[in-house]
């Protein structure tokens, strides 16, 4: 098991989701100079904390299997996500670390105590240009979305900076979304 995140890499997730035509967004991408990097495949086991609930301290457990379109390896990432900050954006302190095995990683977090709460299960395109990353994600039973990303250590500045590229991409404020997948989807599934 290694650490993803290298001792020198800033510790903040800061990110913006909008509901979006991926067809729209893909060009202006392609204009503003951003290159496709991955189609992935990705499916989120999210668990929750046998003494405090995830919920309420906005805190999340994810177990992440992630598929290659190409049909490579799959990966599987354990993360632990700390709660909301910053004003417009979400921005989260992630720690991750890659696992060989999901199914034992559940079972080993299931047999001390985690309760699964629910799965999200998307077809990602991710686009990079410097470090922005801007990712099209179709969510299973929520339809399509644009996310734009930051990792940054000093969310107000990739605040700015998002705002920036939000602009430039001509994203409508008026889509945006602030809850996660997760929030979406139990909205519609309470547990």
């Amino acid at each position: 098991m290694s650490a993803k995140r290298p001792p020198n890499v800033p510790r903040f997730e800061v990110e913006r989701k909008f509901e979006s035509n991926h067809n729209t967004i893909r060009d202006r991408l392609t204009d503003a100079g951003f290159e496709q990097t991955a189609e992935l495949s990705q499916v989120d086991r999210y668990l929750d904390h046998p003494q405090r609930h995830f919920e309420t301290t906005d805190e999340a457990l994810r177990l992440r299997v992630i598929t290659a379109v190409d049909g490579a390896h799959p990966r599987c990432e354990l993360t632990y996500k700390g709660p909301r900050r910053g004003s417009q954006a979400k921005a989260r302190r992630e720690l991750s670390v890659e696992l060989d095995d999901p199914a034992v990683a559940q079972e080993l977090l299931i047999a001390v105590g985690f309760d699964p709460v629910a799965s999200v299960e998307k077809r990602r395109i991710c686009f990079n240009r410097g470090d922005e990353t801007v990712v099209l994600d179709t969510v299973d039973g929520l339809g399509e979305y644009v996310e734009v990303e930051l990792v940054h250590d000093d969310i107000d500045a990739a605040e700015v900076a998002l705002d920036r590229l939000i602009e430039e991409l001509g994203l409508d404020l008026e889509r945006e979304v602030s809850a996660t997948y997760l929030e979406l989807i139990l909205k519609d599934n309470p547990r």
